[in-house]
């Protein structure tokens, strides 16, 4: 995903699913963790129509279900259907907010239920508001999803799908907060080396600011990162 190979990101999740004994769930609740794969994957490369095309989960899968509904609330969001949108949400936020859920623990990829259910909570709040045009809001909404990402426990692969400071990022680019932009995108590039959505994006922002020479060298470094991609960048996030 890091190199925009959207192809190969979903048929390595595709086989992650298919690997997942389901009938141990409730005995192994983290298994949970890797059925939500492919909606990640979907939601990272802006698939909206295979999100909403995906089958609703099996009612024990309480974790798949949640994430279930946070990307259909996306899917619905960036189609501009803001109705639809909100009955997802609302789905997904009642969930999100169920105590005994959100205890599950996670020890073999570190954190709870509740610390990714957050980090989803705050990231499509932020892209509602975006969508609404309150991107003071949105801003708010990305900076608390980060703040709750940082503070959760190292794994590999991570425990949350993408580092939302993409998605802060390219709200702060969008509202002409080219500095604020460059700042947050150094900083996951410390935390991400090469990760070219955020290459992209800081590319822009020096470009925004009239740093010409520095812009360049980082499209540089952007193009390197994204030499195998099969998709093309508009912003630091779909």
């Amino acid at each position: 995903m890091i190199e925009g190979r959207s192809d190969a990101a979903m048929t390595a999740a595709r086989r992650i699913v298919a690997q997942v004994p389901t009938d141990q769930l409730a005995t192994f609740p983290f298994l949970e963790d890797f059925l939500v794969t492919p909606y990640y994957t979907e939601a990272r490369f802006g698939r909206w129509d295979a999100i909403l095309g995906e089958a609703q989960p099996p009612t024990g899968q309480r974790f798949t279900t949640a994430i279930w509904h946070y990307a259909r609330a996306l899917a619905y969001t960036h189609q501009g259907k803001r109705a639809e949108a909100d009955i997802e949400a609302t789905a997904f936020l009642a969930r999100a907010n169920d105590a005994t859920l959100r205890s599950l623990g996670y020890d073999t990829s570190g954190g709870n239920a509740g610390q990714r259910l957050d980090v989803a909570k705050h990231h499509l709040a932020g892209e509602m508001a975006s969508a609404r045009g309150d991107h003071e809001a949105a801003v708010v909404e990305f900076e608390q999803a980060v703040a709750i990402q940082d503070a959760m426990p190292y794994s590999e692969p991570p425990p949350f799908y993408f580092p939302v400071r993409q998605a802060l990022g390219a709200e702060l680019l969008a509202s002409g907060r080219a500095g604020d932009a460059e700042v947050v995108y150094m900083e996951d590039l410390r935390r991400y080396p090469k990760n070219g959505w955020s290459l992209y994006g800081l590319s822009k922002s020096l470009a925004a600011q009239g740093k010409s020479a520095q812009a360049r060298g980082v499209s540089q470094g952007f193009q390197n990162a994204w030499a195998r991609a099969d998709v093309k960048l508009q912003a630091s996030a779909f």
